[in-house]
């Protein structure tokens, strides 16, 4: 056997079946590491978002994930060189090498680049989550609230309806007067109006992105999961590179040489001494990057926080009107009640002035028990100092 650089010429027959088990091994094998997810379709449903990032990191890391394919050539006029390789006589020779080379140090970025790309979008979403828990509750509209009193108020309207009919028709009758037709004209016109604008409002939050139905603690334990996971990810993208095993396998002639089958395989192992140093410095990141997501000021956490101490506040507001409410409604109802079974135009004109007023009240008190009923579930759900920034 004779040698020139780090290549080796032999006649045996088990370097020609290495490089084709190579080749095959590269190519052909299903499953195998060169083609490891590259082409794997997104999960359905993804946002936008982590389309783009799943198919970038995709994308770049293709070239690291499958073998290169390489030609070189060249002249050799030094007279041992040539004399090595087993060449007659001294002069200039050519030589051409082409094959196929393969990283495990580009394997290793690669597979920790798509990590990272997938870490990022459960962040996203984790994120995603948060903010339209933000934008849902820092509004003052409540949708439980609104829904119960859109249906107090369809079930009141054709009452309401009903009871403009008879002022017209008593109206007719020369019994009741036209500023009475027209003040409850307005009254019911004004039903139709408040039920309008709590059904526009309603379809309006409809309309944004839909709040997920985990409790908010559950959200902010799955963010803080996602942060760790980003942040694990990006470090093995930054140490995927201190040691590599590189394969270079493939055709090797060179002209002039007597003997020796045309082939060649190196195998090269290499380690980075500055990669000792990363460990430290790979804490430190980590534990910055997990401190800026979930300490920053004005950061999605500390929103979050703020926001349920807000609720809290509000809570403690609409609970006191709604049992403000609920003992106007009881006396009102009271009053209603009694007026119902006194005879009289003059007593039924001032009955149904009062059950306009009923109505609103109903729909009202309705509302306030379904958005203090909301208030409770979340801020009891928030899990108190787990939220906290």
């Amino acid at each position: 056997m004779r040698r020139s650089g780090c290549s080796w010429h032999t006649g045996a027959a088990w370097h020609l079946g290495l490089a084709r088990g190579v080749l095959l091994c590269l190519f052909l094998r299903p499953g195998s590491v060169a083609w490891a997810g590259t082409d794997e379709s997104l999960p359905p449903g993804v946002p936008a978002y982590c389309d783009y990032v799943l198919g970038a990191a995709n994308s770049a890391i293709a070239p690291q994930l499958y073998p290169r394919l390489y030609v070189s050539g060249g002249l050799l006029t030094n007279g041992d060189s040539v004399s090595d390789v087993g060449a007659v006589g001294n002069g200039t020779l050519w030589r051409l090498q082409a094959g196929l080379s393969y990283s495990l140090a580009d394997l290793n970025e690669g597979l920790a680049i798509r990590d990272r790309a997938r870490a990022e979008c459960t962040l996203y979403q984790n994120q995603s989550d948060l903010f339209a828990f933000l934008a849902r509750y820092d509004e003052p509209d409540s949708t439980p609230g609104l829904q119960a009193k859109i249906k107090t108020l369809e079930e009141a309207l054709p009452s309401a309806e009903r009871v403009l009919e008879d002022v017209r028709a008593l109206l007719l009758r020369r019994q009741a007067t036209v500023e009475a037709v027209n003040a409850t004209t307005l009254r019911v016109d004004s039903l139709r109006s408040e039920l309008g604008l709590s059904r526009a409002r309603v379809a309006a939050a409809a309309r944004k992105h839909p709040v997920p139905h985990e409790p908010v603690a559950e959200l902010m334990q799955s963010y803080r999961r996602a942060v760790g996971q980003t942040a694990e990810s990006e470090s093995r993208v930054r140490l995927s590179r201190r040691y590599d095993l590189s394969l270079r396998a493939g055709y090797d002639r060179l002209s002039g040489v007597r003997e020796g089958i045309p082939v060649l395989a190196t195998l090269t192992f290499t380690y980075s001494i500055g990669s000792l140093a990363q460990p430290r410095a790979e804490a430190l990141a980590q534990q910055g990057r997990t401190g800026w997501a979930t300490r920053g000021v004005e950061g999605i956490h500390d929103r979050v926080a703020v926001l349920l101490s807000k609720l809290q506040g509000v809570l403690e507001v609409q609970a006191q009107r709604a049992s403000e409410t609920s003992v106007l409604l009881a006396d009102l109802e009271t009053r209603y009640q009694a007026l119902e079974k006194t005879p009289g135009d003059s007593v039924r004109a001032y009955r149904d002035y009062l059950w306009f007023d009923l109505v609103r009240l109903r729909a009202d008190a309705a509302y306030l028990r379904a958005q203090t009923d909301e208030l409770k579930l979340l801020v009891g759900s928030s899990g108190g100092s787990s939220v906290q920034p």
